[in-house]
């Protein structure tokens, strides 16, 4: 089971909207908690269509700026305690566990972020059982989680200290850069770790193997978050999957060519030199960017190393953009492709019925290779 949270920073940008769909694709979140979204309800609800996401709960933002939204899938059952612009309070339950959910979105006004951390104390009170809280924090434990910037005070950071010692909640273990956001105070940048999730130890003594991963910063100025919520570190392996569009590079006839004829005698059948050429372009893959989600995960990384460059100009963090909007959609060309729907020609396609076609394409595919 995997959850995810990101600072959106609004859900009109063709950018924001197609990075969602690369995070669902890659990792499949079960439940997506999205802050500012900065757009009414219906515009949020169509986001989650697209996102494939089945219900959606929505907290209006407040003028220009907020908003909240918490998706997740029919799998996932979810009983809300409450919610307002800064908590979403629930219950998760599906068929492996249950767990207290909590999303928080803390105060832009440090001296009103208190409010927060007053109501979540009172719920601590009544609450037994694996906690889970997520979100925009807008705060730092200590000032070792800033960097650049005025040095703040010991005296700041007590408010949260204190929520979090009352609730017996910690970080979880992470992956990837917690600076999660980056900003320009005048001539130079300010990173700090605002987005975390934190967890109970019966949380934690249930899925002990649980892990957050951050993500490149792209269009946001906060980094997506993964919670990757496991038992256990087990992994399983992927099929071999062969893809056509590498038909029209022309070093890949050579690698089919040599995979095909270079195999001892011994082992001469058509099913053994069809499995060293799978062997063959498996490799050659895996050296080279064969696939617009390398491609994606290149320009990411690029992104996000040039939005905390201050010599790296706009107009050329603009045309890496670009540049990863065009990977976006080779990225939904595939997903055409693999699904065989030629009338689909452009535009927003990674829908439900798009992904379902595709796999029932494979299960009729199954279903005949084992009747012959």
């Amino acid at each position: 089971m995997n959850t995810a949270f990101w600072n959106c920073r609004g859900l009109k940008g063709s950018l924001v909207v197609r990075r969602l769909k690369g995070i669902k694709k890659s990792y499949s979140p079960d439940l997506l908690f999205l802050i500012e979204t900065k757009n009414q309800d219906d515009v949020v609800r169509d986001v989650a269509a697209q996102l494939d996401y089945d219900n959606v709960k929505c907290v209006s933002p407040l003028g220009i700026g907020g908003g909240l939204a918490l998706m997740w899938k029919k799998s996932v059952s979810v009983n809300f305690f409450s919610f307002d612009a800064r908590l979403i309070d629930c219950k998760i339950s599906n068929k492996e566990t249950f767990f207290y959910f909590s999303c928080a979105y803390g105060h832009s006004i440090r001296k009103l972020r208190h409010i927060l951390w007053e109501r979540i104390e009172r719920i601590t009170i009544h609450r037994q059982g694996p906690w889970l809280m997520c979100g925009d924090f807008n705060e730092i434990l200590d000032a070792s989680e800033k960097r650049g910037g005025r040095v703040r005070q010991n005296w700041s950071f007590v408010d949260f200290r204190n929520m979090v010692n009352t609730c017996k909640v910690s970080d979880l273990p992470f992956t990837g850069n917690n600076m999660t956001w980056v900003g320009k105070r005048k001539t130079h940048y300010v990173e700090c770790w605002l987005d975390r999730a934190m967890a109970n130890d019966q949380w934690k003594a249930s899925v002990p193997a649980s892990e957050v991963e951050y993500l490149e910063l792209i269009d946001s100025d906060h980094r997506p978050a993964i919670i990757k919520i496991r038992k256990t570190t087990e992994q399983g392996t992927r099929c071999f999957r062969f893809d056509s569009r590498l038909c029209n590079r022309p070093e890949f006839e050579s690698i089919v060519e040599y995979g095909w004829n270079h195999i001892p005698a011994s082992r001469c059948s058509v099913v053994e030199r069809i499995g060293n050429c799978r062997s063959h372009i498996s490799s050659w893959k895996r050296t080279n960017n064969t696939n617009s989600a390398k491609r994606i995960a290149e320009l990411t990384v690029t992104i996000d190393n040039a939005s905390t460059d201050f010599s790296v100009s706009n107009d050329h963090l603009c045309n890496l953009r670009r540049e990863l909007l065009l990977a976006y959609r080779e990225e939904e060309m595939y997903w055409k492709l693999k699904s065989r729907i030629q009338w689909l020609n452009e535009g927003d396609i990674n829908t439900r019925f798009f992904h379902a076609s595709t796999k029932n394409r494979i299960a009729r595919n199954r279903l005949l290779s084992i009747q012959d």
